[in-house]
């Protein structure tokens, strides 16, 4: 659930979410080989896994989470933006969204700097 009305917490509501890796080096795309990369289907059910068991007022909260979960999915993984939006919430534009972005600075990523951009997305 997600939603700060009484009227969006009743039901599941669509998400739209977009994540850009940035890993470190990856011999797949010499060997071919799932083991040499993130496996992508693995995250997405992570992922979907994360959200369906969340209850979060704002999608900026959620965001978190799931950048934190892609964080931990793979120590490969040190960079991720996520953009989540949340079509037809707002009357004049296509979704509200946010982006997220942060770096893993440290093994555990314990010292991280999001940067945020909130507000109605109408591209």
């Amino acid at each position: 659930m997600i939603g700060v009305h009484d009227h969006e917490r009743h039901a599941p509501q669509e998400l739209l979410l977009n994540i850009k890796l940035d890993c470190l080096e990856l011999s797949a795309r010499q060997t071919d080989n799932i083991t040499d990369t993130v496996n992508y289907e693995a995250l997405e059910a992570t992922l979907i896994d994360t959200a369906e068991k969340s209850s979060f007022n704002l999608i900026e909260r959620l965001a978190q989470v799931l950048l934190d979960a892609c964080l931990n999915f793979d120590e490969r993984i040190k960079e991720v933006e996520i953009r989540l939006e949340k079509p037809g919430c707002l009357k004049n534009a296509r979704a509200a969204g946010v982006v997220l972005q942060c770096t893993r600075t440290s093994p555990a990523h314990q010292d991280v700097t999001p940067h945020l951009m909130r507000g109605p997305v109408t591209d």
